[in-house]
């Protein structure tokens, strides 16, 4: 399932190079990846989700925002979350759209306010909400087809997913 992650995360820098910064569909894929592959993680060894975001989070910094540890942080966050949120919730689409967009919210919130902390920009409240509006449709289709393609896979190969 790191596969998808990964495809995720260059279709993600693909598809943000060809929409405008101001379009109101912007790609969040490599959260929503995380969010629809937990699952398929060995619940026992969840430093190996956690290691997947951390080195997510650097090469997200260097390759698409060039801010070093602000995506770090925020994807080391939004993972802890999804393992909390995984422990109490059964695994399903609509359980999974949920924890799609309570994580599309929490990382462009998290976001916003690390850059706002930090100085490089002045806040705003209807940018933080437009950042939010233009990521949910897309991602959360995008998370629905996920969804359906590694229920696939997993039957299909037998993998196994640890809920």
């Amino acid at each position: 399932m790191i596969l998808f992650i990964i495809l995720s995360f260059i279709l993600e820098g693909t598809i943000s190079n060809l929409v405008s910064p101001n379009s109101i569909i912007l790609p969040l894929f490599t959260m929503t990846s995380l969010v629809i592959c937990y699952p398929y993680f060995n619940k026992t060894k969840k430093y190996h989700f956690i290691i997947t975001s951390i080195i997510i989070g650097i090469i997200y910094d260097i390759a698409y925002t060039n801010s070093l540890f602000i995506n770090t942080f925020t994807f080391i966050i939004c993972c802890l979350i999804i393992i909390y949120i995984d422990n109490y919730i059964h695994d399903s689409l609509l359980n999974k759209t949920i924890i799609n967009i309570i994580m599309i919210l929490l990382f462009k919130t998290i976001s916003y306010l690390l850059l706002f902390i930090f100085g490089f920009i002045k806040f705003n409240y209807n940018i933080l909400l437009k950042g939010i509006y233009s990521s949910l449709v897309l991602n959360i289709i995008y998370g629905i087809i996920l969804y359906f393609i590694c229920d696939f896979i997993s039957r299909k190969f037998n993998l196994k997913k640890y809920e």
